[in-house]
């Protein structure tokens, strides 16, 4: 992975468009980003070890405790700060709260799913690591081909994200009932239309976040 995150690095430091001076982002805010690193460390930290502690032992609930202080501590100095890493403000926008509700359950979905396929190929199917990723292959080509056909409906992005939506859970419903008997290629049907689903509405949702905020503001948007 190193390797081909050098390489992307690279291509977006020589393709990607310069920022006007005059929209350019603001100073970098220390504070800020200590504060909401360390609170999303905590609760990071809780939800991934609550299964080993027990979510009432002292450690996760502590956890939480100081994962929510952080955050609130930084809602508050992003609010008064001239220059804050991400101003909370932006959510008065109904467009951009739609936009980021929905690309949250969208990568919910798809981050669960990751999840629970390493296992289900791996200990369920009995297949090696190299083929169990090979099988999730299918997911990657509609989040590849379906965003061009997507494109031609960006005037109505409702029924494009409801539809992408919908797509994303039915996938996720038929793939729950995979089993161990279950034919593979059955199981790639599934994350085939997953995959659909994700390549029809990510685009939409993420255009609706972007242009929801100031041009100054557009690097910092929560897609």
């Amino acid at each position: 992975m190193v390797p081909l995150a050098a390489l992307l690095a690279l291509t977006a430091a020589r393709t990607t468009p310069r920022t006007d001076k005059d929209t350019a982002a603001p100073r970098p805010d220390p504070v800020g980003t200590l504060l909401l690193t360390g609170g999303l460390f905590a609760l990071l930290f809780g939800i991934i070890e609550s299964p080993l502690y027990g979510w009432t032992s002292a450690r996760i609930l502590a956890a939480f405790a100081v994962g929510a202080a952080l955050v609130a501590l930084f809602a508050v100095h992003a609010l008064r700060s001239r220059t804050p890493l991400f101003d909370p403000r932006v959510f008065r926008s109904r467009r951009l709260r739609a936009a980021s509700l929905g690309t949250a359950a969208c990568f919910f979905g798809l981050f669960s799913l990751f999840y629970i396929n390493s296992q289900y190929l791996q200990y369920v199917k009995g297949y090696g690591a190299a083929r169990a990723g090979l099988a999730i292959v299918p997911l990657t080509i509609g989040m590849a081909l379906v965003p061009r056909l997507a494109a031609r409906w960006s005037h109505r992005p409702r029924p494009v994200v409801g539809g992408g939506l919908l797509l994303i859970g039915l996938g996720l419903l038929g793939a729950s009932t995979a089993g161990a008997s279950t034919p593979y290629a059955v199981y790639a049907c599934w994350l085939l239309v997953i995959s659909a689903g994700t390549g029809l509405c990510m685009p939409a949702l993420t255009l609706s976040v972007v242009s929801s905020l100031p041009a100054r503001q557009a690097a910092s948007a929560p897609v």
